[in-house]
């Protein structure tokens, strides 16, 4: 039965509209009637029936828009925020230049450079610039459009629009990649873990509340002691640290005090004081991870014509390490390899992992230690090709 039944919303079929609306005719003028789809009286049933259609499936919208499992777009997110869940926006892709300017102020957006190859990929300053005549480092520029627009280390190189005095622009790391607006699944299983952690002190759910707490938060893990000796990676008894980066100082204490547990230490090398409502001073500890900066030799045998270029193998390097290198996580040289491996053209790999450029150890991982963190970058990563004409 169509309508609002036990199972649910069940729209009526458009067959079983044109049925009863024939039936209801014959019942009313004459059981002689024709109202076949071909006859006059059965296309005008046809076309009333398709509009009523619409009206049940508007019904049948409506119905799902208040079930967060069913509920999609501008719906989905309404029904989030009732609880506080907001649709996280799209963000642009950010990164430091180094340029050469003339003497003069140069208004923010209008130095625009774009990446080698790619028109399309350009990326303005975001503040005024006013200079004596220099090259300048550490300029924030960002990208005119938002998502994950990729700009590997040296590739923003070419001034999308010439300006006087604007020069030798590059990028000596590669852009922090911004975000796509969050999907509908993303959304939904952000506000189901939302709920569920409601009140809840354990060590993901303060996790999660830390990195909500700041979009300047990047990253957090979790560690607990609940023993009454201190551990192995000296962590006081009955005792959480936090692993932090981006935010505030100040900001980052104020996210933990008001998400750990009342009478548990919130311990770490950095510290600062939180003031409570009654104005009991709590002094709130977490560390800032050391980023270790990995530097990457291969050496690649590829084949002539097949090969899609090192900056794809530098883009598959980073990408996987940016999404699975956290912390204490090894850097792991055949997993190196066979990113290499994974991208056309190349038939051998052999990397070596260090901490300067040619200082890498062949056949051997880089071990991270419990408060480190590696960075790969693809301005880090040298690659020597053997070309050969067909795979060996």
């Amino acid at each position: 039965m169509a309508g609002l039944t036990s199972a649910g919303y069940e729209a009526k079929a458009l067959a079983d509209i044109e049925a009863e609306m024939a039936a209801s005719i014959k019942a009313a003028i004459s059981p002689t009637l024709n109202t076949s789809s071909t006859s006059i009286l059965g296309q005008v049933i046809g076309a009333t029936a398709s509009q009523i259609r619409q009206t049940w499936e508007a019904g049948q919208d409506n119905y799902a828009a208040a079930d967060i499992d069913q509920a999609t777009g501008d719906a989905l997110t309404a029904l989030c925020k009732l609880t506080g869940t907001v649709r996280r926006a799209a963000t642009p892709s950010t990164v430091l230049m180094t340029i050469t300017l003339a003497a003069g102020t140069y208004a923010a957006g209008s130095l625009i450079v774009h990446v080698v190859g790619d028109p399309t990929s350009r990326f303005t300053n975001d503040s005024e610039i006013t200079t004596a005549g220099a090259t300048l480092t550490g300029q924030a520029f960002t990208c005119e459009d938002d998502g994950p627009v990729r700009a590997n280390a040296g590739t923003l190189t070419v001034i999308a629009s010439p300006v006087t005095g604007f020069s030798a622009p590059t990028n000596p790391a590669e852009a922090v990649l911004g975000l796509e607006e969050e999907t509908d699944s993303e959304l939904r299983l952000r506000h189901t873990t939302e709920l569920a952690r409601a009140g809840s002190t354990t060590v993901d759910a303060i996790r999660v509340d830390v990195l909500d707490a700041d979009d300047a938060i990047s990253f957090v893990a979790c560690f607990e002691n609940d023993t009454d000796v201190t551990d192995a990676d000296g962590r006081p008894p009955h005792s959480i640290e936090l692993l932090v980066q981006g935010g505030v100082d100040a900001d980052v204490a104020e996210a933990i005090f008001l998400a750990k547990p009342a009478g548990i230490r919130a311990y770490g090398t950095t510290t600062e004081t939180v003031t409570d409502t009654q104005g009991n001073d709590h002094t709130i500890g977490f560390t800032r991870p050391t980023v270790i900066t990995i530097y990457i030799d291969l050496a690649l045998t590829v084949i002539s014509g097949e090969y899609a270029g090192d900056s794809d193998v530098k883009t598959a390097i980073t990408d996987w390490c940016d999404a699975n290198l956290g912390v204490g996580k090894d850097v792991i040289q055949t997993r190196i390899e066979a990113l290499a491996l994974g991208v056309a053209g190349v038939v051998d790999a052999t990397a070596e992992i260090g901490l300067s450029a040619g200082a890498g150890t062949l056949d051997a991982n880089y071990v991270i230690g419990t408060r480190q963190i590696a960075s790969v970058d693809t301005a880090n990563i040298a690659i020597a090709q053997t070309v050969v004409s067909a795979a060996p």
